[in-house]
């Protein structure tokens, strides 16, 4: 009988200039906290048959061209993904724009939008300190600080710095 694997985190991670993000097939209770996909050519993050999944606080820059989406899970892995805008991204062929709310805030000029999965996102620059240079610093100013949710599993985030400040 084979060993199987399960309960991997990917947490405080940057996928970045890369053909495709996360790929993960029949592996139950993934779980994808506070990364950072950007400049993706492909999914950012691909769940399939993974039961008991859970996607927090990350956040999709420029990610899938063409008819590629930023995320696609599968029904057999919407274990507990929120569906409450806590994945946020920018995205280069963006429609119409519109006020948002993510977990209560107001994000102006977000536009709502969904993955393949069906999961509501929101599309607005998150000001990253420099992406060109693979920065991804949030600015001072961006509509994404404090709009995530504290989360027991992540106490500090890319470099080290404890979390949660502010709201989340």
């Amino acid at each position: 009988e084979c060993n199987r694997t399960s309960g991997i985190t990917f947490r405080n991670n940057v996928f970045a200039a890369m053909r495709q993000g996360i790929s993960v097939f029949g592996v139950p209770g993934v779980s994808v906290l506070n990364n950072t996909f950007a400049g993706i050519l492909q999914e950012g993050l691909v769940l399939s048959r993974a039961p008991s999944s859970q996607v927090e606080n990350n956040i999709f820059y420029d990610v899938g061209s063409g008819e590629d989406s930023y995320a696609c899970i599968d029904p057999a892995s919407r274990g507990t993904p929120s569906g409450g805008g806590r994945r946020a991204g920018s995205d280069r062929h963006a429609g119409k724009h519109l006020d948002a709310q993510v977990n209560g805030h107001v994000v102006p000029g977000a536009a709502v939008g969904t993955y393949c999965s069906g999961a509501p996102h929101y599309t607005l620059d998150p000001l990253f300190a420099g992406a060109a240079g693979l920065n991804f610093h949030l600015r001072s100013n961006s509509p994404l600080i404090d709009l995530g949710v504290a989360l027991p599993q992540v106490a500090n985030d890319y470099d080290a710095t404890p979390r949660p400040q502010g709201r989340g």
